[in-house]
């Protein structure tokens, strides 16, 4: 097994929680690996597509193996542009043609719709904390009623 640590990337219409808890599930099955994580949240167009795509490959250019990509991006357009890295590109939503023929039913493309994925309450804890701090980051909100801490300085 290699010692050089390898690129992970985590690309996500969303925050990246979603994409980061699925694709360290896949990869706690094998051990003692040396990664590096990178999230690329918010690819909401081709055009950021294509800026997450030449940052991959530049890391690609730049290292001895290819990232590992996993990506939770809804809209196929956008999908398609990310699956042309220089990467393994593991989309994890491509199953869902499969589970829309087993269920009988059309999966719904609604991007926030993804966090009813786990009822787990860490998970739950978690993007409710990502979803709190992301408009009050930097001072920019002014709904502290609910923060435990404020950092002030």
């Amino acid at each position: 097994m290699s010692t050089a640590a390898r690129t992970v990337c985590f690309v996500s219409d969303r925050t990246g929680v979603t994409t980061e808890t699925l694709g360290h599930a896949l990869l706690s099955r094998f051990a003692g690996l040396q990664l590096d994580s990178i999230t690329m949240p918010f690819v909401l167009s081709a055009t950021a597509a294509r800026g997450v795509v030449t940052r991959i490959d530049a890391i690609a250019a730049a290292q001895s193996a290819k990232p590992i990509v996993f990506c939770t991006v809804v809209d196929d357009d956008v999908r398609t542009v990310i699956k042309q890295a220089n990467a393994l590109v593991i989309d994890l939503f491509s199953y869902i043609g499969e589970l829309e023929s087993e269920l009988g039913a059309r999966a719904g493309v609604d991007v926030p719709s993804m966090h009813g994925a786990t009822r787990d309450p860490t998970y739950a804890a978690r993007i409710g904390a990502t979803n709190y701090a992301l408009p009050n980051d930097d001072g920019g909100g002014q709904d502290y009623r609910l923060a435990d801490v404020v950092l002030i300085g």
